[in-house]
């Protein structure tokens, strides 16, 4: 008995020992899914709450785009109610940087097949004088939908849709109305304009700007992750600009300017009689009054300007010929 007893005594060294070995290999098990938990928890607290406006943010931004929608700008009229300026939509590709840089083309091929690029080499921004370049102007309506599903996803490129003035009658009163061009670097610098704007550069355009311009909209366009689109909202109404009617009468307008050019025939007839070069261009102008309000019917003046060559993107060949002097209109 006395044996058993000493073997039994003997044990209880070697048995303390072994369970403050165990309860410090639990500490430490126990310690370290503590920090574990403790370090998940922040980081679910971190991203669910402390940085949810962020990523929140960030998938409405890949998702949900803005879009601008151009304000139509205001017709022009003759008194006799002939349309002598109107509006046209036109859409453009553009590649621009973004942040700084330029970003990666993704579909180049078929992107440049559906607008019509030439060059089968993606664009290369010049950062020193450029943060963006127009690749394709006035793209084909039936081209736009499947460009619009293959670019909404990518930053660098945009198609920027702008109103383009057409001027039905030509040069008929051409230099009376003046012409309109898209808003310049120091317009939208100074948030007079956005780009893609029309702006009024000569002439009435210019002189009846406040009138004729109008105010954009703002739509919200939400696509998924094919660029789809899934639905699209008005986030802020547009004004169109106010049509204008002027005192000009377009029969009395057209023949002051027939005036002018057949007056040219007698100035070259009297040239030939004296020796003299024949006079290429008619140069002269014409102003009809009403005497008893003093309205302006007619205002003509030569040589013409058709205002159509200066509003067009890209400028037409014309133009190039009538500044170097190569055209008789």
């Amino acid at each position: 008995m006395a044996l058993a007893g000493d073997r039994k005594g003997s044990s209880g060294p070697h048995s303390s020992g072994r369970s403050g070995v165990r309860l410090g290999r639990i500490y430490w098990v126990v310690l370290t899914f503590s920090l574990f938990f403790v370090a998940y928890g922040f980081r679910l607290y971190d991203l669910q709450i402390r940085r949810y406006s962020s990523f929140k943010a960030a998938s409405q931004e890949n998702y949900v785009k803005d879009e601008t929608v151009r304000a139509l700008r205001g017709n022009i009229y003759s008194r006799d109610g002939v349309l002598l300026a109107k509006n046209q939509l036109a859409v453009d590709l553009i590649y621009k940087l973004v942040k700084g840089k330029a970003q990666p083309i993704v579909g180049w091929e078929r992107i440049r097949y559906l607008a019509g690029i030439p060059d089968p080499q993606p664009p290369v921004i010049n950062r020193q004088k450029d943060s963006e370049i127009a690749l394709a102007r006035n793209l084909p309506e039936d081209s736009v939908a499947a460009l619009e599903e293959m670019i909404v996803l990518q930053s660098g490129l945009e198609l920027r849709r702008r109103i383009q003035r057409e001027y039905p009658q030509d040069a008929l009163a051409g230099n009376l109305l003046g012409y309109t061009a898209e808003a310049n670097k120091e317009q939208v610098d100074a948030k007079t304009y956005e780009l893609g704007d029309t702006v009024g550069v000569s002439g009435l355009e210019s002189s009846l700007e406040r009138y004729l311009r109008g105010q954009n909209g703002v739509s919200q366009l939400e696509v998924d992750a094919k660029g789809r689109r899934i639905s699209e909202r008005i986030v802020r109404e547009g004004r169109a600009g106010q049509d204008v009617y002027l005192t000009i009468d377009s029969k009395l307008q057209k023949a002051a300017e027939q005036a002018l050019l057949e007056g040219l025939l007698d100035v070259n007839a009297g040239r030939v009689r004296y020796g003299l070069p024949l006079e290429r261009q008619a140069k002269g102008a014409i102003v009809a009054l009403d005497p008893r309000s003093g309205e302006v019917l007619a205002l003509a003046t030569a040589p013409a300007l058709n205002p159509n060559w200066f509003s067009q993107s890209p400028r037409p060949p014309e133009l190039v010929q009538a500044l170097t002097g190569e055209s008789g209109a």
